[in-house]
């Protein structure tokens, strides 16, 4: 006799019972270790489907209230789900604030938002359906989408390599990761970067709170994605589809962009939301209708863009600030426009950005914490008490050589910089042999002049703080080749192009090799593993830490402030904030005195790396000791009274306090 399940909730849990067994039957045996890489992969592909898909919807929800009008069905994606990123940011910062940093909450919110996204997915994807396919199949054009799917499949082999760059096992994942932790935010001292504007490490947050630091590198990932597609779509509405194409290759192509690709840092959401302020106002300007809707929406990019990294308030805001009251001069309005306008930006850009200076205001009493630090020191005072080296933090930010024959020498060296390529000074400079240029490239090129001025002038001239100019000229560059095309020089450009494409795509490869990703990346070799024998010396120490020692340790970390990798409570401070044990053997007389300072703060283990307190004592001058106290520091972990090791392998040390 066949029964036939008629009851949908009995279907379900048949089917939920069926796979929870064979998962759990399959993750127990090391024969399916391939397979669950594959599971777990496919979960960390569905769970960004989900996010963005509900930032579309978000997104798409703000743009109908503006009434805003996109060129096309790309455009409106793009602009909506980027939007829809840092609305999420925000609802994870109401989370936090609340003390609901949960996984159950955080899931609750995933089903919630997907349901309520429903008729905004539909459509979209009705939209794509209407969409015509490229019909260009020129073998250039198809040579080009080759190398861009190549440098999007080696990205993501990054991707899924564990973490190991020093500023996300520092900060923008091991912030996040102490937040999820707690299950709340809450004020970290020590760690100057905590206080940054958050809103990339928030989607971080919620990547762990549904799966782990994979889907987190993913979700940064699709912001270059999304910047190539930004590209495409603004080539699209004032080009045509081979400038766009082109562009898009020759921006993604960049090899710094490839790595932060695969890495958990900011930039890419940073050039995403600059690029997007830049195509507004752009839009705006162009517009004949004296419409204000793309002017609101530059502004909450700039808004997010500033909420992002602070960098967007020397490079964006005033470059975007000068667009207004160009247009506004030339059209010759009221002479109060202009300022009414500028008031109208500024303020709904800072109100886009608010979430990052409250925080800072109740953890800090200052908004932009660290900047301006002395006045808002001054006035106001510290609530928890001042960690940061203000000195040794305006050391490490102000320009390396601001002289003028430096400045020129490095317009020539960041071409030569084989982060960048010679992409931009062998194909911006045809520009000059053109009859007439395209009015939107010469905004793009004042851009990049005036944005290269302010990082060499502004900055510690860390060529990554290049990349967010990098797509406006990507498409002035594209722009300069199409506009050669017909001509003799045509086969030659294009040879050039390729081999400057390809060159530059041997770089995340020789990348991979050179850090041996693939087999993890693929599953082939376990997280472990490829921890233990990577360049990250330190990770035999965290091993030994999250294996054999208690889950109540409160490790205080001496010259090292990569704690991500770490699973105990962890006491440590960044390069430019106040040392800590520095801090207490110089208030201490004696050995005694150390320990019992240690003592007091509830310290249990010390991890002492002795090559990384080298480097940030000779490059941060951070092991600045008072007169003699560097002796009485060398004889309390000497006399072995005081602390007794533990574990020593490449010299790294965890010692156990020993307190009478």
């Amino acid at each position: 006799m066949i029964y036939k399940v008629k009851s949908s909730i009995a279907v379900s849990f048949v089917i939920i019972w069926l796979l929870a067994v064979v998962l759990h039957f399959t993750y127990l045996d090391e024969r399916f270790l391939l397979f669950h890489h594959l599971v777990s992969s496919s979960t960390n592909f569905v769970l960004l489907l989900a996010l963005t898909l509900i930032a579309f919807s978000l997104g798409d929800r703000v743009f109908r209230y503006l009434r805003t009008h996109f060129s096309s069905s790309l455009e409106s994606f793009v602009f909506s789900t980027s939007l829809g990123f840092g609305i999420l940011s925000f609802l994870v910062f109401v989370l936090g604030f609340l003390h609901l940093l949960y996984r159950s909450v955080s899931y609750t919110l995933l089903v919630v938002l997907t349901v309520s996204s429903i008729p905004q997915i539909r459509t979209l994807l009705k939209k794509f359906q209407d969409v015509k396919k490229v019909k260009d199949t020129s073998s250039f054009m198809i040579i080009l989408g080759f190398i861009l799917i190549l440098c999007i499949c080696a990205n993501l082999i990054q991707v899924f390599a564990p973490p190991l760059n020093y500023d996300s096992l520092a900060y923008h994942l091991a912030i996040p990761k102490l937040y999820a932790g707690e299950h709340r935010v809450f004020y970290i001292p020590h760690n100057v970067y905590s206080n940054f504007p958050m809103t990339m490490e928030f989607l971080y947050l919620l990547s762990f709170l549904l799966y782990g630091d994979t889907l987190a590198k993913l979700v940064h990932f699709s912001m270059g994605l999304l910047t190539i597609l930004a590209i495409y779509s603004f080539s699209l509405r004032y080009f045509n589809k081979k400038v766009g194409l082109l562009a898009s290759v020759l921006f993604y192509n960049i090899p710094l962009v490839g790595l932060l690709s695969g890495w958990a840092f900011n930039e890419l959401m940073l050039t995403l939301y600059g690029f997007l302020a830049i195509a507004s106002i752009i839009n705006w300007v162009s517009s004949d209708k004296n419409r204000q809707d793309w002017l609101t929406v530059s502004a909450i990019f700039c808004g997010l863009s500033i909420g992002t990294k602070y960098t967007a308030l020397l490079f964006l805001l005033p470059i975007l600030l000068l667009a207004i009251v160009i247009k506004e001069s030339r059209e010759k309005k009221n002479p109060t426009s202009p300022f009414r306008k500028i008031a109208l930006f500024l303020l709904i850009s800072l109100l886009v950005a608010s979430p990052w200076f409250m925080k800072n205001i109740v953890y800090t009493h200052n908004p932009v914490y660290p900047l301006f630090h002395n006045v808002f020191y001054k006035f106001f005072g510290h609530p928890s008490g001042e960690t940061l080296d203000l000195a040794r933090f305006m050391e490490h930010h102000q320009p390396h050589d601001a002289g003028i024959r430096h400045v020129l020498s490095l317009f020539w060296g960041i071409n030569m910089d084989k982060q960048i390529g010679p992409v931009f000074i062998l194909f911006l400079p045809l520009l000059i042999f053109l009859r007439s240029v395209n009015s939107v490239i010469k905004l793009f090129l004042a851009y990049g002049f005036i944005y290269f001025l302010l990082w060499a002038f502004f900055t510690h001239q860390n060529v990554r703080f290049l990349i967010p100019c990098l797509p406006v000229l990507s498409i002035a560059s594209a722009y300069a080749v199409e506009s050669y095309r017909g001509k003799q020089l045509t086969l030659f450009i294009q040879l050039v192009i390729l081999f400057v494409l390809l060159f530059n795509l041997a770089w995340t490869p020789l990348t991979i090799v050179r850090y041996d990703l693939l087999k993890v990346a693929t599953g082939v070799q376990n997280r472990d593993e490829f921890l233990t024998d990577s360049d990250f010396y330190q990770y035999p120490a965290f091993h030994y830490i999250n294996n054999e020692l208690p889950e109540d340790t409160r490790i205080l970390f001496i010259g090292e402030n990569q704690t991500y990798y770490c699973d105990r409570e962890t006491v440590s401070n960044s390069p430019l904030d106040t040392n800590i044990i520095v801090e207490i053997v110089n208030q201490s007389s004696s050995e005694e005195d150390i320990s019992a300072k240690l003592n007091s703060s509830g310290i249990t283990h010390v991890l002492l790396n002795m090559s990384e307190a080298k480097r940030v004592a000779r490059d941060y001058h951070s092991f600045n000791f008072a007169g003699g106290k560097g002796k009485l520091f060398a004889a309390f972990f000497s006399s072995g009274k005081y602390l007794r090791e533990l574990f020593s392998e490449n010299g790294v040390f965890v010692y156990e306090a020993i307190y009478e």
